[in-house]
Protein backbone atom coordinates (compact mmCIF):
# COMPACT_ATOMS: atom_id res chain seq x y z
CA UNK A 1 0.00 0.00 0.00
CA UNK A 2 1.58 3.65 -1.11
CA UNK A 3 0.95 6.17 1.52
CA UNK A 4 2.12 9.11 -0.45
CA UNK A 5 5.24 10.93 -0.51
CA UNK A 6 7.50 11.73 2.11
CA UNK A 7 9.12 15.17 2.30
CA UNK A 8 9.84 16.03 5.86
CA UNK A 9 11.38 13.79 8.51
CA UNK A 10 12.05 13.73 12.58
CA UNK A 11 15.56 12.23 12.43
CA UNK A 12 16.78 9.90 15.45
CA UNK A 13 20.50 10.06 16.50
CA UNK A 14 23.20 9.08 18.89
CA UNK A 15 23.08 10.90 21.55
CA UNK A 16 26.52 11.04 22.19
CA UNK A 17 26.94 12.41 18.67
CA UNK A 18 28.86 15.40 18.29
CA UNK A 19 27.75 18.29 15.98
CA UNK A 20 30.05 17.03 12.90
CA UNK A 21 27.55 13.86 13.02
CA UNK A 22 24.67 15.52 13.39
CA UNK A 23 25.36 18.29 10.73
CA UNK A 24 25.78 15.14 8.31
CA UNK A 25 23.26 13.35 9.30
CA UNK A 26 21.14 16.37 8.28
CA UNK A 27 22.52 16.99 4.92
CA UNK A 28 22.17 13.51 3.76
CA UNK A 29 18.15 13.57 4.44
CA UNK A 30 18.69 17.68 2.57
CA UNK A 31 20.11 15.74 -0.36
CA UNK A 32 17.97 13.06 -0.20
CA UNK A 33 14.78 15.79 -1.29
CA UNK A 34 13.92 15.48 2.55
CA UNK A 35 12.98 18.38 4.63
CA UNK A 36 14.47 18.03 8.30
CA UNK A 37 11.55 18.99 10.79
CA UNK A 38 13.50 18.10 13.85
CA UNK A 39 15.93 16.23 15.58
CA UNK A 40 15.66 13.67 18.55
CA UNK A 41 17.92 11.86 20.45
CA UNK A 42 17.24 7.97 20.11
CA UNK A 43 17.21 7.54 23.85
CA UNK A 44 15.33 10.57 24.31
CA UNK A 45 12.99 8.53 21.64
CA UNK A 46 12.92 5.21 23.34
CA UNK A 47 11.80 6.87 26.68
CA UNK A 48 9.12 8.67 24.87
CA UNK A 49 7.36 5.16 23.40
CA UNK A 50 8.03 3.68 27.37
CA UNK A 51 6.73 7.25 28.93
CA UNK A 52 3.61 7.44 26.79
CA UNK A 53 2.10 3.85 27.32
CA UNK A 54 2.26 4.88 31.03
CA UNK A 55 -1.29 5.89 32.34
CA UNK A 56 -0.81 6.38 35.92
CA UNK A 57 0.98 9.10 38.22
CA UNK A 58 4.11 8.12 38.37
CA UNK A 59 7.94 9.35 39.15
CA UNK A 60 11.02 7.09 37.48
CA UNK A 61 14.58 7.81 37.74
CA UNK A 62 15.51 5.78 34.11
CA UNK A 63 18.82 4.55 32.20
CA UNK A 64 18.25 4.26 28.98
CA UNK A 65 20.67 1.39 27.48
CA UNK A 66 21.16 1.74 23.40
CA UNK A 67 23.75 -1.03 22.14
CA UNK A 68 23.18 -1.12 18.25
CA UNK A 69 25.74 -3.01 15.39
CA UNK A 70 28.57 -0.61 16.18
CA UNK A 71 27.24 2.16 18.76
CA UNK A 72 26.54 2.36 22.13
CA UNK A 73 24.61 5.18 23.77
CA UNK A 74 23.81 5.82 27.68
CA UNK A 75 21.39 7.96 29.41
CA UNK A 76 20.27 8.50 32.41
CA UNK A 77 17.14 10.81 32.61
CA UNK A 78 14.01 11.21 34.76
CA UNK A 79 10.32 10.85 33.57
CA UNK A 80 7.34 12.01 35.79
CA UNK A 81 3.45 12.27 35.40
CA UNK A 82 0.71 13.90 36.75
CA UNK A 83 -2.97 13.70 35.22
CA UNK A 84 -4.16 16.65 37.55
CA UNK A 85 -3.04 19.95 39.39
CA UNK A 86 -3.94 18.16 42.74
CA UNK A 87 -1.32 14.99 41.81
CA UNK A 88 1.65 17.59 41.66
CA UNK A 89 3.19 18.33 45.35
CA UNK A 90 2.52 21.72 46.08
CA UNK A 91 6.60 22.59 46.41
CA UNK A 92 6.61 21.67 43.23
CA UNK A 93 3.60 23.40 41.55
CA UNK A 94 5.90 26.08 40.08
CA UNK A 95 8.36 24.16 38.16
CA UNK A 96 6.25 21.20 36.68
CA UNK A 97 3.40 20.78 34.35
CA UNK A 98 0.62 18.79 33.84
CA UNK A 99 1.73 15.66 31.77
CA UNK A 100 4.69 13.89 30.95
CA UNK A 101 8.01 15.35 31.63
CA UNK A 102 11.00 14.07 30.16
CA UNK A 103 14.41 15.49 32.27
CA UNK A 104 17.81 14.27 30.48
CA UNK A 105 20.50 14.26 33.08
CA UNK A 106 23.59 13.27 31.99
CA UNK A 107 24.63 11.64 28.57
CA UNK A 108 27.55 8.89 27.92
CA UNK A 109 28.40 6.16 25.25
CA UNK A 110 30.96 4.86 22.74
CA UNK A 111 30.16 5.37 19.01
CA UNK A 112 32.29 2.81 18.32
CA UNK A 113 31.06 -0.10 20.35
CA UNK A 114 28.54 -2.48 19.78
CA UNK A 115 27.10 -5.76 18.84
CA UNK A 116 30.11 -6.06 15.91
CA UNK A 117 32.77 -5.90 18.52
CA UNK A 118 31.24 -8.51 20.66
CA UNK A 119 31.36 -10.47 17.64
CA UNK A 120 34.99 -10.02 17.39
CA UNK A 121 35.57 -11.21 20.63
CA UNK A 122 34.31 -14.35 20.44
CA UNK A 123 36.42 -15.17 17.46
CA UNK A 124 39.73 -13.43 19.27
CA UNK A 125 38.34 -15.30 22.23
CA UNK A 126 38.11 -18.97 20.13
CA UNK A 127 41.39 -17.96 18.64
CA UNK A 128 43.74 -17.05 21.69
CA UNK A 129 41.86 -20.41 22.92
CA UNK A 130 42.97 -22.62 20.08
CA UNK A 131 46.34 -20.90 19.89
CA UNK A 132 47.05 -21.69 23.55
CA UNK A 133 45.91 -25.35 22.93
CA UNK A 134 47.99 -25.97 19.93
CA UNK A 135 51.11 -24.81 21.83
CA UNK A 136 50.29 -27.58 24.69
CA UNK A 137 49.92 -30.06 22.18
CA UNK A 138 53.43 -28.72 20.55
CA UNK A 139 55.06 -28.81 23.71
CA UNK A 140 53.62 -32.58 24.17
CA UNK A 141 55.28 -33.64 20.48
CA UNK A 142 58.43 -32.20 21.60
CA UNK A 143 58.74 -33.69 25.12
CA UNK A 144 58.37 -36.81 23.81
CA UNK A 145 61.99 -38.76 23.77
CA UNK A 146 61.83 -42.35 22.79
CA UNK A 147 61.81 -40.91 19.09
CA UNK A 148 58.57 -41.64 17.98
CA UNK A 149 55.66 -39.47 17.16
CA UNK A 150 52.30 -38.97 18.46
CA UNK A 151 50.78 -39.57 14.84
CA UNK A 152 47.32 -38.59 16.32
CA UNK A 153 48.77 -35.58 18.07
CA UNK A 154 50.90 -34.23 15.29
CA UNK A 155 47.60 -34.05 13.25
CA UNK A 156 45.96 -32.51 16.14
CA UNK A 157 47.77 -29.65 15.83
CA UNK A 158 47.15 -25.94 13.58
CA UNK A 159 49.33 -24.14 11.60
CA UNK A 160 49.34 -20.77 13.41
CA UNK A 161 49.32 -18.87 10.16
CA UNK A 162 46.70 -19.83 8.57
CA UNK A 163 44.59 -19.39 12.12
CA UNK A 164 45.50 -16.24 12.26
CA UNK A 165 45.18 -14.84 8.73
CA UNK A 166 41.71 -17.24 8.26
CA UNK A 167 39.82 -17.45 11.59
CA UNK A 168 38.35 -13.91 10.98
CA UNK A 169 35.01 -12.45 12.28
CA UNK A 170 34.02 -10.83 8.42
CA UNK A 171 33.90 -14.10 7.57
CA UNK A 172 32.08 -15.83 10.44
CA UNK A 173 30.05 -12.95 11.54
CA UNK A 174 26.55 -14.93 10.04
CA UNK A 175 27.57 -18.12 12.04
CA UNK A 176 28.53 -16.22 15.51
CA UNK A 177 25.47 -13.99 15.13
CA UNK A 178 22.93 -16.92 14.72
CA UNK A 179 24.98 -18.67 17.37
CA UNK A 180 25.51 -16.51 20.35
CA UNK A 181 22.13 -16.30 20.42
CA UNK A 182 21.31 -20.29 20.98
CA UNK A 183 24.91 -20.62 22.63
CA UNK A 184 23.41 -20.89 26.09
CA UNK A 185 23.80 -24.51 26.91
CA UNK A 186 27.11 -25.29 29.06
CA UNK A 187 29.75 -27.07 26.97
CA UNK A 188 27.78 -26.81 23.57
CA UNK A 189 29.93 -26.55 20.48
CA UNK A 190 30.04 -25.79 17.22
CA UNK A 191 32.45 -26.50 14.74
CA UNK A 192 33.83 -23.81 11.92
CA UNK A 193 34.87 -24.62 8.44
CA UNK A 194 37.89 -22.22 7.50
CA UNK A 195 38.74 -22.09 3.91
CA UNK A 196 41.73 -20.12 2.53
CA UNK A 197 42.01 -18.31 -0.55
CA UNK A 198 44.25 -21.57 -1.87
CA UNK A 199 40.98 -23.16 -1.07
CA UNK A 200 43.23 -25.02 1.85
CA UNK A 201 40.32 -26.05 4.45
CA UNK A 202 40.71 -26.92 8.36
CA UNK A 203 37.88 -27.65 10.91
CA UNK A 204 38.21 -25.25 14.35
CA UNK A 205 35.86 -25.40 17.41
CA UNK A 206 33.58 -22.97 18.74
CA UNK A 207 33.04 -23.49 22.61
CA UNK A 208 30.03 -21.83 24.96
CA UNK A 209 32.89 -20.50 26.72
CA UNK A 210 34.11 -18.87 23.94
CA UNK A 211 31.02 -17.07 24.01
CA UNK A 212 30.92 -16.05 27.46
CA UNK A 213 34.46 -15.50 27.22
CA UNK A 214 33.45 -12.65 24.35
CA UNK A 215 30.68 -11.34 26.47
CA UNK A 216 32.72 -10.47 29.22
CA UNK A 217 34.97 -8.54 27.40
CA UNK A 218 31.57 -6.81 25.48
CA UNK A 219 30.16 -6.17 28.78
CA UNK A 220 33.41 -4.58 30.58
CA UNK A 221 33.25 -1.93 27.84
CA UNK A 222 29.51 -1.22 27.90
CA UNK A 223 30.10 -1.45 31.87
CA UNK A 224 32.42 1.47 31.45
CA UNK A 225 30.15 3.47 29.32
CA UNK A 226 27.28 3.02 32.11
CA UNK A 227 29.67 4.05 34.94
CA UNK A 228 31.32 7.15 33.15
CA UNK A 229 27.73 8.48 32.29
CA UNK A 230 26.62 7.70 35.93
CA UNK A 231 29.61 9.13 37.73
CA UNK A 232 30.03 13.47 38.13
CA UNK A 233 33.74 14.49 37.20
CA UNK A 234 35.34 17.44 38.54
CA UNK A 235 38.51 18.67 35.94
CA UNK A 236 41.15 20.65 37.28
CA UNK A 237 43.67 22.72 35.77
CA UNK A 238 46.14 20.05 34.45
CA UNK A 239 43.18 18.87 32.85
CA UNK A 240 42.84 15.54 34.97
CA UNK A 241 39.61 14.14 35.93
CA UNK A 242 38.43 13.34 39.28
CA UNK A 243 35.31 11.77 40.70
CA UNK A 244 33.04 14.03 42.72
CA UNK A 245 30.11 12.12 43.16
CA UNK A 246 27.56 9.74 41.49
CA UNK A 247 23.70 10.03 40.48
CA UNK A 248 21.48 7.97 42.01
CA UNK A 249 20.38 4.60 40.82
CA UNK A 250 18.05 4.06 38.10
CA UNK A 251 14.85 2.20 38.87
CA UNK A 252 13.74 1.54 35.57
CA UNK A 253 16.33 0.44 32.35
CA UNK A 254 15.07 0.85 28.58
CA UNK A 255 16.89 -1.43 26.77
CA UNK A 256 17.16 -0.41 23.00
CA UNK A 257 18.79 -1.82 19.88
CA UNK A 258 19.64 -5.29 18.65
CA UNK A 259 22.27 -6.50 21.12
CA UNK A 260 20.53 -5.30 24.47
CA UNK A 261 18.13 -8.66 23.33
CA UNK A 262 21.03 -10.32 24.65
CA UNK A 263 19.69 -12.03 27.74
CA UNK A 264 23.09 -12.10 29.68
CA UNK A 265 23.86 -8.11 28.76
CA UNK A 266 19.94 -7.35 30.50
CA UNK A 267 21.28 -9.53 33.31
CA UNK A 268 24.27 -7.84 34.05
CA UNK A 269 22.60 -4.71 33.92
CA UNK A 270 20.42 -5.65 36.56
CA UNK A 271 22.38 -7.07 38.91
CA UNK A 272 24.73 -3.83 38.73
CA UNK A 273 21.86 -1.75 39.54
CA UNK A 274 20.69 -4.89 42.06
CA UNK A 275 20.11 -2.75 45.34
CA UNK A 276 16.91 -0.65 43.69
CA UNK A 277 15.23 -3.91 42.55
CA UNK A 278 15.39 -2.66 38.89
CA UNK A 279 12.54 -3.09 36.42
CA UNK A 280 13.13 -3.85 32.86
CA UNK A 281 10.29 -3.48 30.82
CA UNK A 282 9.31 -5.70 27.73
CA UNK A 283 11.84 -5.55 25.47
CA UNK A 284 10.07 -6.99 22.40
CA UNK A 285 9.54 -3.47 20.88
CA UNK A 286 13.21 -2.59 21.43
CA UNK A 287 13.98 -2.51 17.78
CA UNK A 288 10.85 -0.24 17.25
CA UNK A 289 10.69 2.28 20.59
CA UNK A 290 12.30 4.75 18.80
CA UNK A 291 10.59 4.77 15.72
CA UNK A 292 7.61 5.04 18.38
CA UNK A 293 9.17 7.96 19.97
CA UNK A 294 10.38 9.79 17.04
CA UNK A 295 6.52 9.61 15.65
CA UNK A 296 5.66 11.25 19.13
CA UNK A 297 8.25 14.18 18.42
CA UNK A 298 7.13 14.82 14.83
CA UNK A 299 3.18 14.79 16.17
CA UNK A 300 5.30 17.56 18.90
CA UNK A 301 6.75 19.61 16.26
CA UNK A 302 3.43 19.76 13.86
CA UNK A 303 1.35 21.11 16.85
CA UNK A 304 -0.48 17.81 18.35
CA UNK A 305 -1.49 18.55 21.95
CA UNK A 306 0.59 16.03 23.65
CA UNK A 307 1.21 17.14 27.12
CA UNK A 308 4.79 16.24 27.44
CA UNK A 309 7.56 18.87 28.14
CA UNK A 310 11.40 17.97 27.25
CA UNK A 311 14.78 18.89 28.60
CA UNK A 312 17.63 17.54 26.88
CA UNK A 313 21.16 18.28 27.56
CA UNK A 314 24.52 18.71 25.13
CA UNK A 315 26.18 15.63 25.27
CA UNK A 316 29.80 17.19 24.70
CA UNK A 317 31.69 19.88 25.76
CA UNK A 318 32.53 22.85 22.83
CA UNK A 319 35.00 25.22 22.72
CA UNK A 320 38.00 26.83 21.17
CA UNK A 321 41.90 26.45 21.06
CA UNK A 322 43.58 28.74 22.97
CA UNK A 323 46.71 28.91 24.73
CA UNK A 324 46.94 28.13 28.52
CA UNK A 325 49.04 26.55 31.60
CA UNK A 326 49.58 22.99 31.64
CA UNK A 327 51.79 21.35 34.25
CA UNK A 328 53.35 25.26 34.87
CA UNK A 329 54.48 25.94 31.45
CA UNK A 330 52.35 28.30 29.28
CA UNK A 331 51.51 25.84 26.01
CA UNK A 332 49.22 26.11 22.95
CA UNK A 333 46.52 23.63 21.76
CA UNK A 334 44.68 23.82 24.99
CA UNK A 335 41.14 23.34 24.83
CA UNK A 336 38.91 25.90 26.69
CA UNK A 337 35.37 24.96 26.59
CA UNK A 338 32.58 27.23 25.93
CA UNK A 339 29.55 24.82 26.22
CA UNK A 340 29.55 22.27 29.31
CA UNK A 341 28.62 18.58 29.05
CA UNK A 342 25.11 17.90 30.40
CA UNK A 343 23.91 21.51 30.27
CA UNK A 344 20.42 22.02 29.33
CA UNK A 345 20.02 22.85 25.64
CA UNK A 346 18.45 25.17 23.67
CA UNK A 347 21.90 26.93 25.27
CA UNK A 348 23.51 30.06 24.61
CA UNK A 349 27.17 30.72 26.08
CA UNK A 350 29.65 33.64 24.85
CA UNK A 351 33.65 34.58 25.89
CA UNK A 352 34.95 37.63 25.46
CA UNK A 353 37.87 37.92 22.99
CA UNK A 354 40.84 40.76 22.20
CA UNK A 355 42.98 41.45 19.30
CA UNK A 356 46.58 40.51 19.82
CA UNK A 357 48.31 42.96 17.17
CA UNK A 358 47.63 46.44 16.27
CA UNK A 359 44.98 47.01 13.18
CA UNK A 360 43.92 43.73 13.29
CA UNK A 361 40.39 43.36 11.51
CA UNK A 362 39.89 39.62 11.47
CA UNK A 363 39.58 37.30 14.40
CA UNK A 364 40.45 33.19 13.35
CA UNK A 365 39.35 30.68 16.20
CA UNK A 366 39.30 26.78 15.74
CA UNK A 367 36.15 25.41 17.19
CA UNK A 368 36.24 21.67 19.00
CA UNK A 369 33.62 19.20 20.90
CA UNK A 370 35.05 16.50 23.38
CA UNK A 371 36.31 16.37 26.96
CA UNK A 372 39.59 16.27 26.63
CA UNK A 373 41.35 19.82 27.52
CA UNK A 374 43.98 19.32 24.65
CA UNK A 375 42.33 19.76 20.95
CA UNK A 376 44.61 16.67 19.67
CA UNK A 377 42.14 14.80 21.81
CA UNK A 378 38.76 16.19 20.90
CA UNK A 379 37.11 16.24 17.33
CA UNK A 380 37.57 19.36 15.35
CA UNK A 381 34.28 20.86 14.30
CA UNK A 382 35.97 23.86 11.83
CA UNK A 383 37.05 27.16 12.05
CA UNK A 384 35.66 30.50 11.94
CA UNK A 385 35.99 33.91 11.28
CA UNK A 386 35.12 37.35 12.67
CA UNK A 387 35.63 39.88 10.11
CA UNK A 388 35.08 43.23 9.59
CA UNK A 389 36.84 44.57 12.93
CA UNK A 390 37.75 48.48 13.56
CA UNK A 391 41.60 48.32 12.68
CA UNK A 392 43.06 49.38 16.46
CA UNK A 393 46.04 49.06 18.83
CA UNK A 394 46.34 45.33 20.15
CA UNK A 395 44.19 44.86 22.78
CA UNK A 396 41.73 47.45 22.60
CA UNK A 397 39.15 45.75 20.21
CA UNK A 398 36.63 43.27 22.27
CA UNK A 399 34.49 40.93 20.70
CA UNK A 400 31.97 38.44 22.12
CA UNK A 401 31.99 35.39 20.52
CA UNK A 402 28.67 33.87 21.54
CA UNK A 403 27.85 30.18 21.06
CA UNK A 404 24.30 28.28 20.37
CA UNK A 405 22.96 24.94 20.29
CA UNK A 406 19.72 24.24 19.74
CA UNK A 407 16.96 21.56 20.68
CA UNK A 408 17.92 19.46 18.12
CA UNK A 409 21.85 19.97 19.14
CA UNK A 410 23.34 21.44 16.06
CA UNK A 411 25.87 24.75 16.63
CA UNK A 412 25.58 27.92 15.17
CA UNK A 413 28.16 30.95 15.82
CA UNK A 414 27.95 34.96 16.21
CA UNK A 415 29.64 37.78 17.06
CA UNK A 416 29.05 41.00 18.93
CA UNK A 417 31.44 43.86 18.66
CA UNK A 418 30.80 47.49 20.29
CA UNK A 419 26.93 46.58 20.14
CA UNK A 420 26.73 45.42 16.75
CA UNK A 421 26.74 41.70 15.38
CA UNK A 422 29.56 40.78 13.30
CA UNK A 423 29.98 38.59 10.32
CA UNK A 424 31.33 35.48 11.35
CA UNK A 425 32.13 32.85 8.19
CA UNK A 426 31.83 28.88 9.69
CA UNK A 427 33.85 26.73 7.86
CA UNK A 428 32.66 23.15 9.45
CA UNK A 429 34.61 20.47 8.75
CA UNK A 430 31.44 18.90 6.31
CA UNK A 431 32.38 22.64 4.28
CA UNK A 432 36.07 22.26 4.26
CA UNK A 433 36.18 22.94 0.61
CA UNK A 434 35.06 26.64 1.33
CA UNK A 435 38.68 26.97 3.32
CA UNK A 436 41.78 26.92 0.94
CA UNK A 437 44.85 24.47 2.45
CA UNK A 438 48.41 25.01 2.18
CA UNK A 439 50.25 22.88 -0.44
CA UNK A 440 51.54 20.75 2.52
CA UNK A 441 47.99 20.15 3.87
CA UNK A 442 46.62 19.29 0.51
CA UNK A 443 49.82 16.45 0.48
CA UNK A 444 49.03 15.28 3.54
CA UNK A 445 45.66 14.88 3.02
CA UNK A 446 46.33 12.72 0.30
CA UNK A 447 48.68 10.67 1.58
CA UNK A 448 46.48 10.10 4.55
CA UNK A 449 44.08 8.66 1.79
CA UNK A 450 46.47 6.39 0.57
CA UNK A 451 47.46 4.89 4.72
CA UNK A 452 43.19 4.61 4.60
CA UNK A 453 43.34 2.50 1.47
CA UNK A 454 46.25 0.47 2.80
CA UNK A 455 44.68 -0.11 6.50
CA UNK A 456 41.33 -1.20 4.82
CA UNK A 457 43.54 -3.25 2.14
CA UNK A 458 44.76 -5.07 5.06
CA UNK A 459 41.35 -5.20 7.26
CA UNK A 460 42.69 -3.31 10.13
CA UNK A 461 39.49 -1.41 10.11
CA UNK A 462 38.43 -1.52 13.68
CA UNK A 463 41.40 0.47 15.46
CA UNK A 464 41.74 3.64 17.00
CA UNK A 465 44.51 4.56 14.67
CA UNK A 466 42.35 3.67 11.46
CA UNK A 467 39.55 6.10 13.11
CA UNK A 468 42.29 8.92 12.90
CA UNK A 469 43.63 8.60 9.77
CA UNK A 470 39.70 8.51 8.50
CA UNK A 471 38.96 11.91 10.27
CA UNK A 472 42.31 13.67 10.33
CA UNK A 473 41.78 17.42 9.37
CA UNK A 474 44.25 20.18 9.10
CA UNK A 475 44.92 21.45 12.09
CA UNK A 476 44.86 18.07 14.22
CA UNK A 477 48.63 16.23 14.69
CA UNK A 478 49.12 13.71 11.65
CA UNK A 479 48.10 9.83 13.12
CA UNK A 480 51.52 8.11 14.06
CA UNK A 481 50.36 4.90 12.23
CA UNK A 482 50.45 6.92 9.10
CA UNK A 483 54.44 7.62 10.06
CA UNK A 484 55.24 4.93 11.46
CA UNK A 485 54.58 2.53 8.25
CA UNK A 486 55.61 4.82 5.61
CA UNK A 487 57.63 1.73 4.02
CA UNK A 488 54.51 -0.61 4.13
CA UNK A 489 52.30 2.92 2.42
CA UNK A 490 55.07 3.32 -0.12
CA UNK A 491 54.92 -0.58 -1.31
CA UNK A 492 51.03 -0.45 -1.29
CA UNK A 493 50.94 2.93 -3.38
CA UNK A 494 53.47 1.68 -5.79
CA UNK A 495 50.79 -0.79 -7.15
CA UNK A 496 48.10 1.62 -7.51
CA UNK A 497 49.35 4.98 -8.06
CA UNK A 498 52.57 6.12 -10.18
CA UNK A 499 56.15 6.24 -9.13
CA UNK A 500 55.98 10.42 -9.20
CA UNK A 501 53.14 10.60 -6.77
CA UNK A 502 54.73 7.22 -4.87
CA UNK A 503 57.53 9.31 -4.61
CA UNK A 504 56.16 12.60 -3.29
CA UNK A 505 53.80 10.92 -0.48
CA UNK A 506 56.03 8.10 0.44
CA UNK A 507 59.84 9.22 0.64
CA UNK A 508 59.08 13.05 1.44
CA UNK A 509 57.06 12.38 4.59
CA UNK A 510 59.79 15.22 5.88
CA UNK A 511 57.49 18.05 4.40
CA UNK A 512 54.21 16.16 6.02
CA UNK A 513 52.68 19.26 7.90
CA UNK A 514 53.57 19.09 11.21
Amino acid sequence: KVYGTVDEAVITVPAYFNDNQRTATRKAAELAGIKVIAMINEPTAAAFAYGINKKNNFADSVIVVDVGGGTTDITYMSITNFDSIESIPEKLRDYVNIGLSFDVIATGGNNRLGGDDYDEAIINSAKARLLSENAEKRKSLKDIKDGTRDKKLAENTHNEKFLRENFTVDKYKPIIEKWKRIAQVENEMMSVSCVSKDGERKEYIIKTDDVKSGFSQFWNKINKCIDDTMNVYETNENGEQNLIGTYMNPSICIPVGGSTKNEWLLKCIQDKFESTGMEIPNTSFADEAIALGAAVKAAMVKGVETNITLKEINPLPIGIETVGERNGKMVSGIFYPVIQKDITVPVRQSIGYETTFDNQTIINVNVYQGVSNLIANNQCLGSFQVCDLPPRKAGEVNVQLIFSVDIDGMLTISAICEGKEKTVKFNSVLNSDVRKYTKAEERTMKYLLSVKDYMESIGDTKSDDYNKVSTWIPGQPIPEYALKHKKEISDFVKDVISKSLTHEFAEDSEELEE
